[in-house]
């Protein structure tokens, strides 16, 4: 089997479904894994999700891409000050199940406990990465411009409202971020998204961007592979 170009969608701490989709896949050493990001918040393992993700990337020939909750999670533990802001209801992005899941791993949710066990992998995710064959960020690009000159608010924050432009490079833009409420990945013209809603409780998506095959998992064990869908077209106002 040729080397694949695997993507996978937000994770979102389902540790579960992680586990099983990367079993499922089974990579070999040769085989090119991109995670777009997004791997605390939402499920009940952000913490397991981080020790999949650091084996990963030790594993070699795998990239990890910052999503907005792990910004805003790198953002929570950058300072002690900041820390305790947060740590007080651990409000908005970074909630309750994010700290309950360092005890499950046997970490107390300090900041420091959270950085000695994670914080050497906040260095390591990138904004964006480009492939010969695609680009991967996990929100969305401007089309126009190039990757050096992306803003990072549109790399990681803005979500795809309809069909997309083509980049300048003419590369497919493979990302995340956009919930897809139904599980099912979107070509939206110019991007394939493929967050497949695994933070509200769907299924978690790993696509082959060479083949576009995809399978999915679910946190009980279920594993289906799905084609993509196209985008519906806005109507004109």
């Amino acid at each position: 089997m040729p080397p694949r170009l695997l993507a996978i969608g937000d994770i979102h701490g389902q540790a579960d479904a992680f586990d099983t989709l990367l079993s499922h896949i089974n990579p070999t050493p040769q085989d090119r894994i991109i995670l777009l990001g997004d791997y605390v918040t939402g499920g009940p393992d952000s913490a397991r999700v981080l020790d999949r993700v650091a084996d990963l990337l030790a594993r070699g020939n795998t990239v990890a891409l910052r999503g907005n909750h792990d910004l805003v999670f790198e953002q929570a533990v950058a300072s002690q000050e900041r820390y305790d802001e947060l740590s007080d209801g651990w409000p908005g992005l970074y909630r309750p199940e994010t700290a309950a899941s360092y005890r499950k791993i046997g970490v107390t949710p300090t900041r420091t406990g959270i950085l000695a066990r994670h914080g050497h992998l906040f260095h390591k995710f990138k904004n964006w990465h480009e492939e010969p064959d695609a680009i991967f960020v996990h929100a969305r690009v401007d089309p126009m411009q190039s990757m050096q000159n992306q803003q990072i608010e549109t790399l990681i924050w803005l979500k795809i409202d309809g069909p997309c432009q083509n980049h300048i490079s003419q590369k497919p833009i493979i990302c995340g971020h956009t919930r897809q409420r139904d599980g099912i990945p979107r070509d939206f013209g110019g991007a394939i998204c493929i967050d497949t809603d695994a933070k509200g409780g769907g299924w978690l998506t790993c696509l082959d961007v060479n083949s576009k095959q995809c399978w999915q998992t679910m946190p009980d064990g279920r594993v289906r592979e799905i084609e993509i869908s196209k985008a519906e077209p806005q109507p004109k106002p």
